[in-house]
């Protein structure tokens, strides 16, 4: 078994993949971890980082959102619309997609409440609330913190 070094003895931190130097100038680079779907149960989740400008990660997110509205268009189960690969691919983007999502959310209310409360770990919507009122709770909480 390798032994660790101690603090005092040369030992640096590893630098962090999720801080990243742009060798592009005027150009905002960001990372997000993708969730990549298990195949199986017996699976492990893992996620890989990512480097996409703004722009890509917009396309990136418009075209997931297209592909689970169509691929979920004459589904009424909840569980399966939730379980679909888009749908877990838009939640593994991580919060720097809430800005996007409330938008599409304010634009065209669709299921994105289980999306919102993966990603920010919040539930703002009353227990019993119509779906409506839950969208309009959500609406109401980006607004209060800076998404829309």
């Amino acid at each position: 078994m390798p032994q660790r070094r101690r603090r005092g003895s040369g030992w640096k931190p590893k630098p962090s993949p999720w801080r990243l130097k742009s060798t592009v100038p005027n150009k905002e680079l960001i990372s997000v971890p993708i969730v990549t779907v298990p195949i199986s149960v017996g699976d492990a989740w893992t996620a890989t980082p990512q480097v996409y400008t703004l722009t890509a990660l917009l396309g990136d997110f418009k075209s997931h959102v297209e592909k689970w509205k169509r691929a979920t268009l004459h589904t009424s189960s909840l569980t399966k619309m939730i379980a679909h690969p888009s749908y877990l691919r838009i939640i593994g983007m991580g919060p720097v997609i809430l800005p996007f999502l409330f938008k599409e959310l304010k634009e065209r209310p669709d299921h994105w409440l289980v999306a919102l409360n993966s990603i920010t770990g919040e539930d703002p919507a009353p227990i019993g609330s119509t779906f409506d009122l839950a969208v309009e709770a959500w609406l109401r909480w980006g607004r209060e913190h800076g998404y829309l």
